[in-house]
């Protein structure tokens, strides 16, 4: 892959990466030339997000493969991606994607004032801006999803929710949360309606009981 840059920021940017960068002297222009072959965890399947039934593909370390498993699910004109970089010294990139038909203007530009206010020198996974990006940080509840897996990440993306991946990290976010997204599994999606309702309804119960049922003891 080769290609040519005119601004100096873009050319010590590449250069940092690791490209190769040829210089001409009559030309105000510099040839950037990618020589090195890095090797990349392959596809496999989420540990942390193991399921029976649905696909056994889940994000890697690498934001351009995640970002092309989410364009494969979703080859919509709808669907628009902006890529950003964090930290003043790793530069990692990140990117806010979302369906441009579905997320709401003002949600939409919170987010990336949020993102652009960010103040690290330093960031290799998405846990380090999670905390920087919810609305009450101190809380003891999360107010983001993370996940692994892209059909889950596509499908939430399709009812009108950001996904924020980060370089570096198998975890993408999903913003804004609700209580019953905290209470649904992969697997739902795949399963007959009324058995995916149910399935949520009994986690639902579960979770009173586990809330509740300790304190009317005492």
């Amino acid at each position: 892959m080769s290609f040519f840059l005119d601004k100096i920021e873009d050319i010590l940017s590449y250069l940092l990466y690791g490209f190769c960068i040829i210089l001409f002297p009559n030309k105000n222009k510099a040839g950037i030339i990618c020589y090195s072959k890095k090797t990349f965890r392959q596809v496999g399947e989420p540990q942390s997000e193991v399921v029976i039934r649905g696909p056994r593909e889940g994000f890697v370390e690498v934001i351009r493969t995640n970002v092309a498993m989410i364009r494969s699910r979703l080859p919509s004109t709808n669907l628009k991606i902006r890529f950003k970089k964090i930290g003043s010294e790793s530069k990692t990139f990140t990117a806010i994607i979302y369906m441009e038909n579905k997320v709401p203007k003002d949600t939409l530009q919170k987010i990336i004032d949020r993102i652009n206010s960010i103040k690290l020198e330093n960031t290799h996974d998405s846990g380090t801006i999670e905390r920087l990006l919810e609305n009450h940080p101190l809380s003891l509840f999360p107010h983001i999803i993370t996940t692994e897996r892209p059909d889950k990440l596509t499908s939430d993306i399709s009812d009108g929710r950001i996904a924020i991946p980060l370089d570096g990290s198998p975890h993408a976010l999903i913003l804004p949360s609700t209580l019953k997204m905290f209470l649904q599994a992969s697997e739902d999606y795949y399963e007959r309606f009324w058995l995916g309702v149910t399935l949520r309804a009994v986690r639902f119960f579960a979770l009173l009981i586990a809330l509740l049922l300790p304190s009317s003891l005492n």
